[in-house]
Formats: C-alpha cells, sequence, structure tokens
C-alpha cells in the first residue's frame, strides 16, 4: 500500500530532472527562449528601467503588445491588485515574493529590474513547458526522438505560443503549469495508476489560481485518470473543494481590500480630470466609443460576463484569428491592441498563410480521426472544448482570441501525433518533410515580425 505513494512521490519530484536524451533539445530551447527574453528586455529599455513612481502610466503607455497587460510589471514594481480577482484569483500573491525582490533591487541600484526578473521566470517557465510537451510526444505517444522534436518545435511555432514564452502577461505561466498537468495526467493514465489527491490540489491550486477557467482542465484531467474515484468524499473534498475554498477566499478578500476601493479611486481621479480638462475629456469619450464598437454585444455592463460577447462572427473568428492570428501573424496592424487601432478581424494579403492554415486544420482533423481511440486524446480534447465553450460559445474575450491560443493550441500537434503513429514507414519522411518545412517557415515568418516590432 505504501510502495506506490513513494512511486509517485519520486516521480513528481523528478519531473523538473532534464534526462540525458533531453540534454541537447533542452539547451537549443534555453538558447533560443534566452534570446527572445533579452530582446523582450530591450524593448523600452530605458522607459521600464526609471525607478520612480507612476508605474501605471509609465507602463500602459509604453507596453503594446497586441492583447497582452503589463500587469505583471506592475506587480512587480509596485505590489498591488492589478489582475481580475475573479480571473486570476491567486496571481497577485504568487507574484508578491518576486515585488519584494525587485523592490530590494531597487533600493540597492536605484532601477526597475521588473522586465528582467520577468524574462529570468519566463525563460524557466518557457523551457520547461516544452520540455514536458517533448515528453509527451515521446513518452505518452511513444514517438521517436525526432518526430517528438518536430511536433514541440512546430507548437511553440505558432506566433501566440511563442509569443507567450517571453511577453508579460499570465500565459506563459498558465502554459507551464498545464503542460506539467497534461504530462503526468497522460504519464498516469498510461501507466494506470491514479492521481493522488494532493497532486490534484496542488495542480488546481496553481492552475485555478494563475487563470480560473483552467482549473476545469485539472478537474478534467483528474478525472480522465481516476474516473469515479475522483468523486471519493475524501478525495474531492481534499483534491477539489478545499483548493477551490481557499482560491474563493483569496478572491473575495482582493475584490473587498483592493479592486473597489482602486476602481471607485479611479473613477473619481478620471471624473475630476475629465471636468478641468477638456482634451482629455474628449479623448476619454472617443475612447469609449471606440471601446463600446469593438465589444459588441455583451451579457453584462460589468463582472465576469462583461466579456461574453454574442454579435462577433463566430466563423470569421475561426479563420481569421483562433486558425489564423494564433498561429500565423498578420503583417497588417502587426501585434497592435484592438482597444487602440486593430480591427477585431484582419485579412492575409496573400493566398499562402489560408493554405498554411488549411493544411493545418486538415491535419488536426485527419489525427484526431485517426487517435479517436486514445483516452489521452479524449482527455485533451476535453480541454479544448472547455476553451471552444468561453470563446466561441459564450463569446468570452473573442474580439482577441487569439492571445489564448496557449491555452488550446497544443491539440494540433497532439493530433498530427497520431497521423505519425499510424503513417506506414515508406510515407514518414515526407510527412516528416512537410512539417519540418511548416514548422521552419512559421518560426522564422513570425520571429521576423516579432523582432521588427519589438525593435522599430
Amino acid at each position: 500500500m505504501h510502495q506506490p505513494s513513494k512511486k509517485n512521490n519520486q516521480r513528481m519530484n523528478n519531473i523538473f530532472r532534464i534526462k540525458k536524451e533531453e540534454r541537447l533539445f533542452a539547451l537549443i530551447t534555453l538558447i533560443v527562449i534566452i534570446a527572445f527574453n533579452v530582446l523582450m528586455i530591450t524593448y523600452h529599455f530605458d522607459d521600464f528601467g526609471k525607478p520612480k513612481a507612476g508605474f501605471w502610466t509609465l507602463f500602459t503607455k509604453n507596453f503594446q503588445i497586441s492583447g497582452f497587460d503589463p500587469y505583471t510589471y506592475l506587480t512587480l514594481s509596485k505590489w498591488k491588485v492589478y489582475y481580475t480577482e475573479y480571473r486570476h484569483p491567486m496571481l497577485p500573491f504568487f507574484l508578491y515574493p518576486f515585488s519584494l525582490l525587485n523592490g530590494w533591487l531597487i533600493e540597492l541600484t536605484s532601477r526597475n529590474w521588473a522586465t528582467t526578473i520577468v524574462a529570468v521566470m519566463m525563460t524557466f517557465f518557457s523551457t520547461y513547458s516544452t520540455l514536458f510537451f517533448r515528453r509527451i510526444f515521446r513518452e505518452v505517444m511513444q514517438l521517436k526522438a525526432i518526430d517528438s522534436n518536430v511536433l514541440t518545435a512546430m507548437l511553440f511555432s505558432f506566433a501566440y505560443v511563442l509569443l507567450v514564452t517571453f511577453v508579460d502577461d499570465h500565459f506563459g505561466m498558465s502554459l507551464f503549469f498545464l503542460s506539467m498537468t497534461l504530462y503526468l495526467a497522460g504519464k498516469q493514465q498510461q501507466e494506470h495508476r491514479s492521481m493522488p489527491w494532493w497532486q490534484t490540489a496542488l495542480l488546481f491550486f496553481f492552475t485555478a489560481g494563475i487563470t480560473l477557467s483552467n482549473g476545469a482542465k485539472t478537474f478534467l484531467a483528474a478525472l480522465f485518470t481516476n474516473g469515479k474515484k475522483l468523486f471519493r468524499p475524501k478525495y474531492l473534498a481534499l483534491g477539489i473543494i478545499l483548493p477551490t475554498l481557499l482560491i474563493g477566499a483569496a478572491g473575495i478578500y482582493q475584490n473587498k481590500a483592493f479592486i473597489i476601493p482602486n476602481r471607485l479611486e479611479g473613477e473619481r481621479l478620471v471624473a475630476q480630470k475629465a471636468a478641468k480638462d477638456s482634451t482629455f475629456r474628449a479623448k476619454m469619450e472617443q475612447k469609449q466609443k471606440h471601446d463600446k464598437a469593438i465589444a459588441g454585444k455583451n451579457i453584462q455592463k460589468r463582472g465576469m460576463l462583461s466579456w461574453a460577447d454574442m454579435s462577433i462572427s463566430r466563423s470569421e473568428s475561426l479563420v481569421e484569428n483562433v486558425f489564423g492570428e494564433s498561429l500565423i501573424l498578420h503583417r497588417e496592424h502587426l501585434l497592435e491592441d484592438i482597444h487602440s487601432h486593430r480591427p477585431i478581424f484582419v485579412k492575409y494579403q496573400t493566398p499562402v498563410p489560408y493554405i498554411i492554415e488549411g493544411i493545418i486544420v486538415i491535419l488536426l482533423c485527419m489525427g484526431f480521426w485517426m487517435g479517436r481511440r486514445s483516452a489521452f486524446l479524449w482527455l485533451t480534447a476535453s480541454w479544448v472544448v472547455c476553451d471552444a465553450f468561453i470563446h466561441l460559445v459564450m463569446g468570452f474575450g473573442l474580439n482577441e482570441v487569439y492571445i489564448m491560443a496557449a491555452h488550446w493550441a497544443f491539440i494540433i500537434p497532439i493530433c498530427i501525433g497520431y497521423i505519425i503513429r499510424n503513417c506506414k514507414e515508406k510515407y514518414l519522411p515526407y510527412l516528416r518533410g512537410g512539417l519540418a518545412i511548416i514548422t521552419i517557415f512559421l518560426f522564422f515568418y513570425n520571429s521576423t515580425l516579432i523582432f521588427e516590432y519589438l525593435t522599430r
């Protein structure tokens, strides 16, 4: 009875050990990720390094990368609740130690080191995210090393998966814990082991604490590995209910202690400035009109459902944003925010991106059909169904759905993995070659545009 628990603990402790086969892959990955994070540090280097008050204006005025927010930079610069409490309930508390570190460095050096600290964090999270996905292909799906490398590279060549490896926001942290959860659940399925309650509790606490909707994915991972055992009173109480209560309490505390007072104070200051400054008042009115135009028909004006939209075209979203911008950047309105100048839908100016998008969707569908008997694929698909319901059915964040790509895009290479598993040996070199061409094209195309944007 005690031996399985000991093995489970050993596996969990060794999850960060880089295996001999992974070392070259990990080294190359680390070098690439460091390069992108150094590039991100140079973005407004002098402005973001100023050790002065007014951090909100400093970061929000200069940080403009698609729909990503500079809230992690802000939290590290001056600890405060910037993230929405009902969507990211534990995130400010997870970042608190890094805020203390940055505060100490500011006093010591008279420079704000938030961007550098975040770069180090992102390098760690992103490197292990790639390793966890490679292990999914190599260990869970039992693919060859070359195929595991190509599929992992393909995933991180997708525009908004690549971006979250170094751009400030919560998505890089989400991807780290999601990839870890999916890998652990896949191994447990493969070895016919249950996910222990403490592991479910920890993973749920971090996945839901960073992004609330991702907690449902941890629940599904435990359900697919444990089955009916998940609903045993002890497991449900300790593995799900206890971390849920902790997260809920943190959200309520933030709302009362920080969110409501900050919002009321912000509204008061804006109204005060608008009454004195006609130019500012005109800009605010113009911004409100723009926000209303891109918001569509929201279910609520304020609260969780304020981001849910019923009017945006789902078909056009799938073509231009879900399988478009998520994977392949548009040159026009490059990395612009919909709250500034970018329209909701941007068209590609050549047919090439649409052809690549079509090929990827066909491979996704073929792979899903070929892997339809795999319990692991159904686990992955259940996660994607959660996101599809949130974004495509409810319309939550649909006007900039591409920034959420890291939450679901991994199903594409996973499905392609099942094509590789079922492909005849004589056709494999052609399939590998085609996948490598798509991967190399996407990586260099997206990387070039990102480099141009961050250095202009």
